[in-house]
């Protein structure tokens, strides 16, 4: 089963109800910002990218992929909601490839 970077952007656009475009902008604004590390966090999760690969794919730098997934990593112990979000997405990312 091969996760694409492709296939999370566009699980967690669907998931949080924002635009590929939004996704991947430079707004700063939480409600993408956040959806946005989550994404980033996922595909270092579920893909065999490099950081410098992922950060590209999302117009970004790798240090940015970094700050991402630490945040993320420090969110779901204590953010059950997020911890929850990420738990679907994953589902949601097997269950999409084995169909």
């Amino acid at each position: 089963m091969v996760i694409r970077i492709n296939d999370i952007l566009t699980a967690v656009a669907e998931y949080y109800k924002i635009s590929l475009r939004d996704l991947l902008g430079r707004r700063r604004f939480i409600e993408l910002a956040r959806p946005r590390q989550v994404a980033m966090y996922l595909a270092t999760l579920h893909t065999k990218k490099t950081l410098a690969q992922i950060g590209r794919e999302f117009g970004k730098d790798h240090t940015t992929v970094v700050h991402a997934v630490r945040r993320i990593e420090e969110l779901i112990k204590h953010d059950d909601k997020l911890a929850e979000d990420i738990m679907f997405l994953t589902q949601q990312l097997s269950h999409r490839n084995t169909a």
